[in-house]
């Protein structure tokens, strides 16, 4: 009788304790939505910066990641998404509930964008 080899078992990626709402590298983006490797590595960095809400702005990007750009077949481009001539619909009426969460969302969301803007678009004035 020939032998046979043992079965690998897979090796689960999830680490123990981690999850959405702890979870700063956004590795749930990374497998379930890798066409959005340009937004997550932007939310990372604004992430290192945040020190008090943790959980509730990694809340707020998984409604702005799912909920507003993948369902609603947004441009997925930060530069496009960005850009003056990108007609948008209102993220806290079509992505947000309607709570105290989905305003704490809105103004999270609303933060972070400035913050990529700043950070990726804006260039120094002539007077510095």
């Amino acid at each position: 009788m020939a032998e046979t080899a043992p079965l690998k078992r897979r090796i689960s990626r999830k680490v123990t304790g981690v999850n959405r709402a702890n979870d700063i590298t956004l590795g749930w983006v990374e497998h379930e939505y890798p066409q959005l490797a340009a937004w997550r590595a932007l939310a990372v960095e604004w992430m290192k910066g945040e020190i008090q809400g943790i959980s509730s702005r990694l809340s707020a990007l998984a409604v702005f990641f799912e909920k507003f750009l993948v369902q609603r077949g947004l441009p997925l481009d930060p530069a496009v998404f960005l850009s003056r001539g990108t007609i948008l619909p209102d993220f806290y009426q079509t992505g947000c509930p309607q709570s105290k969460h989905g305003i704490g969302y809105n103004n999270y969301i609303h933060t972070f964008l400035n913050f990529v803007l700043l950070l990726k678009f804006s260039a120094p004035a002539n007077d510095g």
